[in-house]
């Protein structure tokens, strides 16, 4: 979006979590010498083994809260290791047993794995509620290309949706206007009409962006009467003319975009683009825009911006 002047997965995996982790023989508890070195990739080899990770992951456990530092450095160097192979152990860690030095390793991996990453968007979904608060934590993030699966994978949410509203809801009192912006997305996006009432507070946010997103995200749940308000707004301005004209129809498909209305969004930044609006960087880099990325008409009007730009294609 313009301002008017410019105008987790994760996961527990679907039958990691009934019956809580085994436990791990006695002796391995009493000799830490036994604890290293970790093989965590070993169930994970010939795809998930199930109940392997489960005993992994305490064992993992165990290393990461050993009276050791070296210890418990070495298992937070192998689970970051695996990559984002790793958000499978994450989501056991954090899910089950909590203990603030594993959720701190546990997050720190999370964050040098670089989750969520797109190929793990999927596994959200499989973690049902219990993926909510590690899904929540990922929208701290300051930039929508971390906060963006996070988003996606709360809406692909199948139960729980009213637990995962309310993890959303208390991060409104979030001092970022980022992170309130990601939370206003992602009440919309996961489609519970309760967050209603949420929203509509936060059309009076002080950010222009997240009243934009709060309006987005209320037309989402047909509630469309802030962004009627906006919507009305932004075409007066457009009917203007000049730079007005550009900046009106470009932040009517940042509008279009936060609604979910995709194919009007791309129309709306076409006729942005003929009033004047030749900015692909801006245009590549506005979170409002995020949802059009994928899509072949968006890589279309990316390559025509570059063109008049001037900017050579390879």
């Amino acid at each position: 979006m313009k301002p008017f002047h410019r105008l987790l997965p994760l996961l527990l995996l679907s039958g990691c979590g009934g019956s809580g982790i085994p436990e791990i023989p006695t002796a391995a508890v009493q000799k830490p010498e036994l604890l290293l070195p970790l093989n965590l990739a070993a169930p994970l080899r010939h795809g998930v083994d199930r109940e392997g990770l489960a005993v992994s992951a305490a064992l993992l456990r165990r290393h990461l809260i050993h009276p050791e530092p070296h210890v418990r450095e070495a298992a937070s160097a192998a689970l970051e290791a695996l990559g984002p192979q790793g958000v499978h152990y994450v989501g056991l860690l954090l899910f089950q047993n909590p203990h603030p030095e594993v959720d701190w390793r546990g997050r720190r991996a999370l964050s040098r794995i670089g989750w969520p990453a797109a190929e793990l968007v999927d596994l959200a979904a499989e973690g049902g509620p219990a993926a909510a608060p590690l899904l929540a934590e990922v929208l701290k993030e300051r930039t929508i290309e971390r906060a963006g699966p996070a988003i996606a994978a709360l809406g692909r949410l199948e139960s729980g949706k009213g637990e995962a509203r309310r993890v959303l809801e208390a991060l409104l009192s979030e001092p970022d206007a980022r992170t309130r912006y990601h939370v206003a997305r992602a009440l919309g996006v996961l489609g519970d009409r309760q967050a209603v009432e949420a929203l509509e507070h936060l059309g009076q946010d002080e950010d222009q962006g997240v009243r934009f997103a709060a309006a987005g995200a209320l037309k989402r749940l047909g509630q469309s009467e802030a962004y009627d308000i906006l919507l009305k707004i932004l075409e007066d301005r457009a009917r203007l003319g000049g730079a007005a004209a550009e900046t009106g129809l470009y932040n009517i498909a940042c509008l279009s975009a936060l609604a979910g209305d995709t194919r009007k969004a791309l129309e709306d930044l076409g006729a942005a683009c003929a009033a004047g609006f030749h900015d692909p960087a801006a245009a590549a880099g506005d979170p409002d825009l995020y949802d059009l990325r994928e899509l072949p008409q968006w890589q279309a009007l990316m390559r025509s911006l570059l063109h008049q730009a001037g900017i050579p294609l390879e």
